[in-house]
């Protein structure tokens, strides 16, 4: 999973690619709250800067449960998926598929 504790630079796009490899993503609710980047135990984990421990909470979360790990990472690659089919980031989307596997 991707750990992106800056909530200071718009959406970046390391969220997007980790979305793309599978990846599920946790991000300040800076970041997620009207983005649409990340839906709250969808596909991915929002957690709140503001109070003491949530992103050890969340952390802890994907690293005891591979199950949840899983299931938010296949979300975050459908997610990535829907959203960028229709324009010209699909592209990388297909390269990244087009690759063999231990090159991923």
């Amino acid at each position: 999973f991707l750990v992106l504790t800056s909530a200071w630079e718009g959406i970046p796009n390391v969220v997007l690619e980790a979305q793309a490899y599978g990846l599920p993503v946790i991000v300040p609710r800076a970041i997620a709250d009207g983005s649409e980047l990340v839906t709250d135990g969808e596909d991915g984990l929002v957690y709140d800067a503001a109070v003491q421990g949530d992103l050890e909470r969340c952390m802890a979360l994907l690293m005891d449960d591979r199950d949840l790990r899983v299931r938010l990472g296949a979300a975050a690659w459908h997610r990535a998926v829907r959203r960028h089919q229709r324009d010209a980031a699909g592209d990388w989307l297909r390269l990244i598929d087009s690759l063999p596997e231990e090159r991923r």
